[in-house]
Protein backbone atom coordinates (compact mmCIF):
# COMPACT_ATOMS: atom_id res chain seq x y z
CA UNK A 1 0.00 0.00 0.00
CA UNK A 2 1.42 3.92 -0.85
CA UNK A 3 0.71 6.95 0.75
CA UNK A 4 -0.59 9.38 -2.12
CA UNK A 5 -1.12 13.06 -1.31
CA UNK A 6 -0.93 15.91 -3.53
CA UNK A 7 1.77 19.01 -3.30
CA UNK A 8 -0.25 21.97 -1.38
CA UNK A 9 2.18 24.41 -3.99
CA UNK A 10 1.33 23.54 -7.42
CA UNK A 11 -0.86 20.70 -6.90
CA UNK A 12 1.36 17.49 -8.27
CA UNK A 13 0.27 14.31 -7.42
CA UNK A 14 2.76 12.21 -5.19
CA UNK A 15 2.88 8.35 -4.48
CA UNK A 16 5.35 7.14 -1.68
CA UNK A 17 5.41 4.14 0.47
CA UNK A 18 4.44 3.16 3.41
CA UNK A 19 7.24 3.25 5.35
CA UNK A 20 7.95 7.05 4.30
CA UNK A 21 4.91 7.94 6.95
CA UNK A 22 6.27 11.47 8.53
CA UNK A 23 9.19 11.84 6.64
CA UNK A 24 10.02 14.99 5.06
CA UNK A 25 11.41 15.30 1.80
CA UNK A 26 10.74 17.51 -1.06
CA UNK A 27 7.95 18.36 -4.46
CA UNK A 28 9.67 16.97 -7.80
CA UNK A 29 8.48 20.06 -9.34
CA UNK A 30 8.41 23.11 -7.14
CA UNK A 31 10.88 22.06 -4.51
CA UNK A 32 8.50 22.99 -1.92
CA UNK A 33 9.48 20.86 2.01
CA UNK A 34 6.45 18.34 2.16
CA UNK A 35 6.26 16.44 5.50
CA UNK A 36 4.27 12.96 4.21
CA UNK A 37 1.26 12.61 6.20
CA UNK A 38 0.48 10.00 8.40
CA UNK A 39 -2.50 7.58 7.14
CA UNK A 40 -4.35 6.25 10.24
CA UNK A 41 -6.52 2.57 9.97
CA UNK A 42 -9.98 3.34 10.01
CA UNK A 43 -11.63 2.42 13.35
CA UNK A 44 -13.15 -1.44 13.77
CA UNK A 45 -17.45 -0.48 13.55
CA UNK A 46 -18.76 -2.46 16.78
CA UNK A 47 -22.63 -3.36 15.85
CA UNK A 48 -24.63 -2.04 19.69
CA UNK A 49 -27.06 -5.21 19.94
CA UNK A 50 -23.70 -7.45 19.13
CA UNK A 51 -21.60 -8.02 22.32
CA UNK A 52 -18.02 -7.63 21.80
CA UNK A 53 -16.11 -10.65 21.06
CA UNK A 54 -18.51 -12.51 19.12
CA UNK A 55 -18.90 -10.28 16.07
CA UNK A 56 -18.38 -11.93 13.03
CA UNK A 57 -14.60 -10.91 11.53
CA UNK A 58 -15.53 -8.51 7.93
CA UNK A 59 -14.42 -9.71 5.06
CA UNK A 60 -11.08 -7.58 4.20
CA UNK A 61 -11.97 -4.64 1.55
CA UNK A 62 -9.10 -4.27 -0.70
CA UNK A 63 -7.98 -0.37 -0.71
CA UNK A 64 -9.29 1.61 -3.52
CA UNK A 65 -6.86 2.03 -6.27
CA UNK A 66 -6.77 5.83 -6.67
CA UNK A 67 -5.64 7.05 -9.95
CA UNK A 68 -1.74 8.85 -9.47
CA UNK A 69 0.12 10.53 -12.02
CA UNK A 70 3.57 10.39 -12.17
CA UNK A 71 4.23 7.93 -9.04
CA UNK A 72 7.76 8.44 -7.87
CA UNK A 73 9.75 7.11 -5.33
CA UNK A 74 11.01 8.24 -2.11
CA UNK A 75 13.51 7.61 0.28
CA UNK A 76 13.09 8.21 4.32
CA UNK A 77 15.13 11.52 5.74
CA UNK A 78 17.73 10.23 8.23
CA UNK A 79 17.19 11.05 11.86
CA UNK A 80 17.97 14.33 12.77
CA UNK A 81 20.73 15.21 15.21
CA UNK A 82 19.89 14.93 19.27
CA UNK A 83 19.55 17.75 21.35
CA UNK A 84 22.60 19.26 22.32
CA UNK A 85 24.89 18.18 19.31
CA UNK A 86 25.74 19.84 16.77
CA UNK A 87 27.50 18.65 13.20
CA UNK A 88 29.94 21.36 11.98
CA UNK A 89 28.99 22.40 8.49
CA UNK A 90 31.87 21.68 5.57
CA UNK A 91 33.60 24.90 4.10
CA UNK A 92 32.62 26.25 1.44
CA UNK A 93 33.25 24.30 -1.81
CA UNK A 94 33.99 21.18 0.14
CA UNK A 95 31.24 18.70 -0.36
CA UNK A 96 29.65 17.16 2.97
CA UNK A 97 30.79 13.71 4.03
CA UNK A 98 33.63 11.87 3.57
CA UNK A 99 35.05 11.04 0.43
CA UNK A 100 33.07 8.66 -1.69
CA UNK A 101 30.26 9.12 0.91
CA UNK A 102 26.51 8.80 -1.02
CA UNK A 103 24.21 12.01 -0.30
CA UNK A 104 21.40 10.54 2.11
CA UNK A 105 19.37 13.92 1.70
CA UNK A 106 15.47 12.65 0.61
CA UNK A 107 14.59 13.67 -2.56
CA UNK A 108 11.16 12.92 -4.79
CA UNK A 109 11.93 11.97 -8.33
CA UNK A 110 11.34 14.82 -10.73
CA UNK A 111 8.13 13.65 -12.61
CA UNK A 112 8.22 13.75 -16.86
CA UNK A 113 5.75 15.85 -17.88
CA UNK A 114 3.92 15.13 -21.24
CA UNK A 115 5.23 17.77 -24.04
CA UNK A 116 2.00 19.23 -25.83
CA UNK A 117 2.11 20.23 -28.87
CA UNK A 118 -0.54 22.78 -30.54
CA UNK A 119 -3.24 21.13 -32.31
CA UNK A 120 -5.28 22.73 -35.17
CA UNK A 121 -7.44 25.98 -34.45
CA UNK A 122 -10.95 24.82 -33.01
CA UNK A 123 -13.54 26.32 -36.10
CA UNK A 124 -16.60 28.50 -34.10
CA UNK A 125 -19.89 26.84 -34.08
CA UNK A 126 -21.86 27.32 -37.38
CA UNK A 127 -18.63 29.36 -39.45
CA UNK A 128 -17.51 27.22 -42.37
CA UNK A 129 -14.09 25.85 -42.60
CA UNK A 130 -12.33 27.74 -45.76
CA UNK A 131 -9.08 25.76 -47.15
CA UNK A 132 -6.60 28.28 -47.51
CA UNK A 133 -5.94 28.07 -51.62
CA UNK A 134 -2.23 27.61 -53.13
CA UNK A 135 -2.04 31.28 -54.44
CA UNK A 136 -2.20 32.26 -50.72
CA UNK A 137 0.06 29.43 -49.29
CA UNK A 138 2.33 30.63 -52.49
CA UNK A 139 2.48 34.25 -51.15
CA UNK A 140 2.77 33.21 -47.50
CA UNK A 141 5.89 31.27 -48.24
CA UNK A 142 7.25 33.62 -50.06
CA UNK A 143 6.51 36.23 -47.11
CA UNK A 144 8.36 34.27 -44.91
CA UNK A 145 10.91 33.77 -47.14
CA UNK A 146 12.01 37.01 -47.39
CA UNK A 147 11.49 38.25 -44.06
CA UNK A 148 14.22 35.68 -43.27
CA UNK A 149 16.18 36.53 -45.82
CA UNK A 150 16.01 40.11 -44.11
CA UNK A 151 17.06 39.04 -40.67
CA UNK A 152 20.40 38.14 -41.87
CA UNK A 153 21.91 41.65 -42.22
CA UNK A 154 21.21 42.73 -38.63
CA UNK A 155 22.27 39.37 -37.60
CA UNK A 156 26.10 39.61 -39.05
CA UNK A 157 25.88 43.44 -37.73
CA UNK A 158 25.46 42.15 -34.28
CA UNK A 159 28.13 39.74 -34.36
CA UNK A 160 30.80 41.87 -35.70
CA UNK A 161 29.62 44.47 -33.26
CA UNK A 162 30.49 41.44 -30.32
CA UNK A 163 33.48 40.52 -31.99
CA UNK A 164 35.00 44.08 -31.82
CA UNK A 165 34.05 44.50 -28.42
CA UNK A 166 35.63 41.29 -27.18
CA UNK A 167 38.77 41.48 -28.99
CA UNK A 168 39.31 45.29 -27.47
CA UNK A 169 38.44 43.78 -24.17
CA UNK A 170 40.90 40.93 -25.16
CA UNK A 171 43.88 44.07 -26.02
CA UNK A 172 43.63 45.74 -22.89
CA UNK A 173 43.47 42.88 -20.55
CA UNK A 174 47.19 42.51 -18.54
CA UNK A 175 49.19 39.56 -19.64
CA UNK A 176 50.01 37.04 -17.04
CA UNK A 177 52.08 34.48 -19.36
CA UNK A 178 55.30 35.50 -21.21
CA UNK A 179 59.03 35.80 -20.71
CA UNK A 180 60.57 38.01 -17.96
CA UNK A 181 63.62 38.74 -16.63
CA UNK A 182 64.97 38.45 -12.52
CA UNK A 183 68.41 39.01 -10.80
CA UNK A 184 69.93 37.75 -7.82
CA UNK A 185 71.06 40.82 -5.46
CA UNK A 186 73.72 40.61 -2.97
CA UNK A 187 71.19 41.45 -0.15
CA UNK A 188 71.45 38.78 2.46
CA UNK A 189 68.52 40.03 5.20
CA UNK A 190 65.82 42.40 3.62
CA UNK A 191 64.46 45.31 5.74
CA UNK A 192 62.01 44.00 8.81
CA UNK A 193 58.73 44.69 9.36
CA UNK A 194 56.30 45.26 12.13
CA UNK A 195 53.48 43.74 13.19
CA UNK A 196 51.48 46.50 14.98
CA UNK A 197 50.77 45.36 18.44
CA UNK A 198 46.58 46.19 17.94
CA UNK A 199 47.22 43.36 15.64
CA UNK A 200 47.14 40.92 18.48
CA UNK A 201 43.57 39.69 19.34
CA UNK A 202 44.62 38.75 22.70
CA UNK A 203 44.39 40.02 26.59
CA UNK A 204 46.74 42.67 26.61
CA UNK A 205 49.04 41.17 29.73
CA UNK A 206 49.46 38.08 27.83
CA UNK A 207 50.42 40.76 24.34
CA UNK A 208 52.84 42.92 26.85
CA UNK A 209 54.71 39.82 28.30
CA UNK A 210 55.41 38.27 24.78
CA UNK A 211 56.31 41.09 22.97
CA UNK A 212 58.90 41.70 26.49
CA UNK A 213 59.98 38.59 25.73
CA UNK A 214 60.84 39.29 22.24
CA UNK A 215 62.37 42.21 22.95
CA UNK A 216 65.11 40.96 24.87
CA UNK A 217 65.57 37.84 22.87
CA UNK A 218 65.54 37.58 19.61
CA UNK A 219 64.13 34.20 18.68
CA UNK A 220 65.46 32.65 15.40
CA UNK A 221 64.62 30.14 12.79
CA UNK A 222 66.77 28.77 10.21
CA UNK A 223 66.69 26.46 7.71
CA UNK A 224 69.03 25.97 4.14
CA UNK A 225 66.64 27.81 2.60
CA UNK A 226 66.07 30.48 4.74
CA UNK A 227 66.22 32.02 8.18
CA UNK A 228 63.41 34.07 9.63
CA UNK A 229 64.18 36.34 12.89
CA UNK A 230 61.81 37.35 15.37
CA UNK A 231 62.01 40.36 17.88
CA UNK A 232 59.91 43.27 19.42
CA UNK A 233 59.71 47.27 19.21
CA UNK A 234 57.82 49.32 20.97
CA UNK A 235 55.01 49.75 17.81
CA UNK A 236 54.73 45.53 17.95
CA UNK A 237 56.42 42.45 16.49
CA UNK A 238 59.82 42.73 14.19
CA UNK A 239 60.22 40.27 11.36
CA UNK A 240 63.21 40.27 9.75
CA UNK A 241 63.19 37.85 6.36
CA UNK A 242 67.26 35.89 5.83
CA UNK A 243 68.74 33.83 3.05
CA UNK A 244 69.99 30.57 3.96
CA UNK A 245 73.06 28.82 3.84
CA UNK A 246 72.26 27.73 0.01
CA UNK A 247 69.87 30.40 -1.04
CA UNK A 248 70.16 33.82 -2.92
CA UNK A 249 67.48 36.31 -2.86
CA UNK A 250 65.96 36.53 -6.36
CA UNK A 251 64.29 39.79 -6.82
CA UNK A 252 61.43 39.88 -9.74
CA UNK A 253 59.64 42.90 -10.87
CA UNK A 254 56.39 44.19 -11.24
CA UNK A 255 55.56 45.51 -14.14
CA UNK A 256 52.72 47.36 -15.61
CA UNK A 257 50.71 44.62 -16.54
CA UNK A 258 51.14 42.31 -13.52
CA UNK A 259 50.28 45.70 -11.49
CA UNK A 260 47.91 46.47 -13.33
CA UNK A 261 45.74 43.17 -12.36
CA UNK A 262 47.13 43.62 -8.91
CA UNK A 263 45.29 46.71 -8.04
CA UNK A 264 42.08 45.25 -9.76
CA UNK A 265 42.30 42.17 -7.56
CA UNK A 266 43.81 43.54 -4.76
CA UNK A 267 40.91 42.09 -2.70
CA UNK A 268 41.05 38.89 -3.75
CA UNK A 269 44.25 38.41 -3.22
CA UNK A 270 45.09 40.49 0.07
CA UNK A 271 41.86 38.71 2.05
CA UNK A 272 43.23 35.24 2.52
CA UNK A 273 46.70 36.51 3.59
CA UNK A 274 44.56 39.21 6.38
CA UNK A 275 42.58 36.35 7.52
CA UNK A 276 45.68 33.78 8.04
CA UNK A 277 47.72 36.38 9.52
CA UNK A 278 45.29 37.47 12.55
CA UNK A 279 44.64 33.65 13.27
CA UNK A 280 48.21 32.41 13.44
CA UNK A 281 48.83 35.78 15.38
CA UNK A 282 46.49 34.33 18.20
CA UNK A 283 48.46 31.00 18.39
CA UNK A 284 51.75 32.36 18.43
CA UNK A 285 50.99 34.83 21.19
CA UNK A 286 49.21 32.40 23.21
CA UNK A 287 51.82 29.70 22.81
CA UNK A 288 54.54 31.80 23.33
CA UNK A 289 52.95 33.21 27.39
CA UNK A 290 53.11 29.19 28.05
CA UNK A 291 57.08 28.80 26.66
CA UNK A 292 57.51 31.99 28.70
CA UNK A 293 56.14 31.10 31.94
CA UNK A 294 57.13 27.36 31.58
CA UNK A 295 60.72 28.64 30.55
CA UNK A 296 60.54 26.08 27.97
CA UNK A 297 60.47 26.51 23.74
CA UNK A 298 57.71 26.47 21.30
CA UNK A 299 57.36 23.04 19.72
CA UNK A 300 55.57 24.92 16.13
CA UNK A 301 58.30 27.33 15.76
CA UNK A 302 58.87 26.25 12.15
CA UNK A 303 55.05 26.14 11.31
CA UNK A 304 55.10 30.40 12.54
CA UNK A 305 57.90 31.24 10.74
CA UNK A 306 55.24 30.21 8.01
CA UNK A 307 52.50 31.55 8.91
CA UNK A 308 53.43 34.23 11.00
CA UNK A 309 56.87 35.42 9.41
CA UNK A 310 56.48 34.83 6.00
CA UNK A 311 52.83 36.18 5.85
CA UNK A 312 53.39 39.39 7.62
CA UNK A 313 57.19 40.00 4.96
CA UNK A 314 54.68 39.91 2.27
CA UNK A 315 51.26 41.67 0.89
CA UNK A 316 48.22 40.13 -1.11
CA UNK A 317 50.60 39.52 -4.74
CA UNK A 318 53.16 37.83 -2.93
CA UNK A 319 50.69 35.51 -0.64
CA UNK A 320 49.82 33.85 -3.83
CA UNK A 321 53.09 32.95 -5.91
CA UNK A 322 55.63 30.71 -5.57
CA UNK A 323 59.18 30.18 -7.90
CA UNK A 324 58.65 27.01 -9.38
CA UNK A 325 62.88 25.67 -10.32
CA UNK A 326 62.49 21.96 -11.82
CA UNK A 327 59.74 20.59 -10.11
CA UNK A 328 60.91 22.66 -6.39
CA UNK A 329 58.53 25.18 -4.92
CA UNK A 330 60.24 28.09 -3.14
CA UNK A 331 57.99 30.82 -1.75
CA UNK A 332 57.98 34.22 -2.50
CA UNK A 333 59.44 35.65 1.12
CA UNK A 334 59.30 39.39 0.66
CA UNK A 335 57.40 42.08 -1.17
CA UNK A 336 57.96 45.82 -1.73
CA UNK A 337 56.09 48.19 -3.81
CA UNK A 338 58.11 47.61 -6.86
CA UNK A 339 59.48 43.46 -6.37
CA UNK A 340 59.14 40.17 -5.22
CA UNK A 341 61.74 38.20 -3.66
CA UNK A 342 62.21 34.52 -3.77
CA UNK A 343 65.06 32.55 -2.08
CA UNK A 344 66.65 30.69 -4.95
CA UNK A 345 70.16 28.13 -5.36
CA UNK A 346 72.85 30.10 -6.63
CA UNK A 347 72.87 27.75 -9.60
CA UNK A 348 69.36 28.88 -10.96
CA UNK A 349 69.73 30.41 -14.28
CA UNK A 350 65.70 29.77 -15.30
CA UNK A 351 62.43 29.27 -12.86
CA UNK A 352 58.80 29.79 -13.73
CA UNK A 353 56.53 31.86 -11.32
CA UNK A 354 53.02 30.20 -10.39
CA UNK A 355 49.99 30.43 -8.38
CA UNK A 356 51.08 27.45 -6.78
CA UNK A 357 51.73 27.33 -2.35
CA UNK A 358 54.84 25.17 -1.31
CA UNK A 359 51.70 22.76 0.51
CA UNK A 360 50.51 22.22 -3.36
CA UNK A 361 47.42 24.65 -2.76
CA UNK A 362 46.26 26.73 -5.46
CA UNK A 363 46.16 30.59 -5.43
CA UNK A 364 44.40 33.08 -6.50
CA UNK A 365 46.74 34.01 -9.47
CA UNK A 366 46.38 32.64 -12.67
CA UNK A 367 49.03 33.47 -14.56
CA UNK A 368 52.36 31.61 -15.30
CA UNK A 369 55.80 33.50 -16.10
CA UNK A 370 59.30 32.02 -18.04
CA UNK A 371 61.78 33.69 -16.16
CA UNK A 372 65.68 33.95 -16.73
CA UNK A 373 67.97 35.22 -14.00
CA UNK A 374 70.87 37.32 -14.67
CA UNK A 375 73.19 37.91 -11.96
CA UNK A 376 74.29 41.60 -10.88
CA UNK A 377 77.48 42.95 -9.36
CA UNK A 378 75.61 45.21 -6.90
CA UNK A 379 73.03 44.96 -4.34
CA UNK A 380 69.79 46.53 -4.14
Amino acid sequence: MAIEFNCPQCGVAIRVPDAAAGARGSCPTCHTKLLVPQVAAPPTQVAADEPIGQQPAAPPMAPPQAVVENPVPFSPAPPSTPPGQFIDAAPVGVPNGFPGEQSVTPQFETPVAPVQFPGPPTPTPGQPIVPASSSVAARVRRRSKGKKSGLWFPILCGVALVGGIAWMYLQQMPSLNGDRVAAFIKNEAMKPRIVDKAMFDVPDDIRSRVLDHFAENRERVKSDILETQFSAKDAGLEVQILTGSQTRFVRFPIDDDLRKWYDENYDLLESPRARLLKKSLVAFVNDWDVAIRNQQGVEDILLYRDSVGLAASVDGLGFNVSAKVDQLLYPCVYEDDGFLYFPLPPSTKKFKIVGTHTNGRKSKFPGEYNVTVKKLKTGK
